[in-house]
Order: structure tokens, then sequence, then C-alpha cells
């Protein structure tokens, strides 16, 4: 008895994209710690800031000549809201607070959907991406205690 063996290929197009860099800027820090301070949140109303703003800033130096532009996209992995929600473990977390981010226009960056462009600056030593946080009541069930938080940003050029 013969067995007949079939075999089916086909052709699928693969595309791939990709741009292809001497190299990026260089990022001047390997962390940005940002003080909230204390925050008083006597009289907060839900979805509104608090607190004052905080500016922070991400400085790039060494950019090559054909970058003009830096695209900051910030997330955070604990977030379900547009901010960035506390992520302390201590038995005394501060609970209904959340960070809402700004540009530096000083409008609110959602933390689920953002990218931020910025002019690159040839004729300065620094590029400062400048940003600030403040304090934002989530909820009316809130409580104060400690608040701890995380966030991340990815840079992309051209």
């Amino acid at each position: 008895m013969l067995l007949a063996s079939y075999y089916l290929a086909a052709e699928v197009p693969i595309y791939i994209t990709a741009k292809v860099v001497e190299k990026a800027c260089t990022i001047t820090s390997d962390s940005i710690v940002v003080d909230m301070g204390i925050a008083n949140s006597k009289g907060a109303k839900v979805g509104i800031p608090f607190s004052p703003l905080v500016p922070f800033k991400i400085s790039l130096s060494d950019c090559p000549t054909g970058t003009m532009q830096a695209h900051v996209t910030l997330s955070t992995s604990n977030s379900t809201s547009h901010f960035i929600e506390n992520d302390s473990i201590e038995s005394s977390k501060a609970k209904g607070y959340a960070i809402a981010v700004y540009n530096s226009a000083n409008e609110i960056i959602d933390m689920q959907d953002n990218m931020t462009d910025f002019m690159i600056d040839h004729n300065s030593l620094y590029t400062d991406l400048n940003f600030s946080a403040a304090f934002v009541k989530t909820n009316n069930d809130a409580s104060a205690g400690i608040f701890h938080a995380v966030a991340s940003f990815e840079i992309d050029y051209d």
C-alpha cells in the first residue's frame, strides 16, 4: 500500500520597515526623580489638580545633526485611568489619588494615549523636554497616605 503525502506551500510577503540611524541622542540622566512633597488634599475636588505643578525634564545631548524632532511617549504599567496611579505597597498608602502629567503648554497628558513632540535645539548643548506633575483626586472615597509611582518614557526621533 502506497501512502501519498501532499504539501502545500504559499508565498506570503513580509513587509519590513525601519529607520537606520548612526545613533540617537544621549539622555543625560539614568533616572528622573519628581519630589511631589507633601500635598494637602483638604477641599480637593474629584478630577481637579490640587497640588502645585512640580516641573521635571528629560534632557538630551549630543543629538545627530539630522535629528530634528523628539517624540516622547509616556506610560505606566499600573494605570487604568489617564493618570499615574499609586503603586505603593505600604499598608498606609494613599487611596483615591493619582498624578497628572502636563506638557509644556500645561495640558494634561493622557497616560493611555499620548505622544509629545519637541524640536531638537542644535544651537544648545542640551535640549530639555519639559513636563510637570500635580496630584489629582480620583474619587470621593479618597484617603491620605504614602504615594509612590513609576512611569517610563520612550523617545523616537526624526
